[in-house]
């Protein structure tokens, strides 16, 4: 019997619900806490930044393209958390998107390494990308 095969338009039309049903109602968010994160992460495990002009980021992701390997895949607009200096200083260990409306935990990513978030000039560029429906990190 031959495998079932996920061909291109259906992975399109999935990513797209996806996209619009969870990744388009949520917001990248940074964490500041020393945690490494697993599949029994939930929200209280992580401590949301606070540094001086952080402010939750909502993606604007693209077109749903196929990629080389004819994945469906869709790029989140490049975003910056930018510090504005003074005030309580973050070292952060990663970012995660939150679904606003489940209030659901999607995504969690932790850097290779914490990233100081104190002078105003400090930021952090990120990019979202998704891959068949699943966020690959940034």
């Amino acid at each position: 019997m031959a495998d079932m095969v996920f061909v291109y338009d259906g992975k399109y039309e999935t990513l797209k619900l996806i996209i619009d049903t969870h990744y388009s109602i949520g917001t990248w968010r940074l964490y500041q806490n020393d945690f490494t994160p697993d599949e029994d992460t939930v929200e209280a495990d992580l401590v949301e930044a606070d540094f001086a002009g952080y402010a939750r980021i909502t993606p604007a992701w693209d077109t749903i393209i196929p990629d080389a390997f004819g994945r469906a895949t869709s790029l989140d607009a490049l975003h910056t958390f930018a510090c504005t200096g003074g005030g309580v200083t973050n070292s952060i260990y990663g970012i995660y998107f939150y679904d606003d409306t489940a209030n659901l935990l999607q995504f969690v990513y932790r850097f290779p390494a914490p990233i100081s978030m104190a002078l105003a000039g400090d930021t952090i560029p990120f990019r979202g990308k998704l891959l068949d429906g699943n966020l690959a990190p940034p």
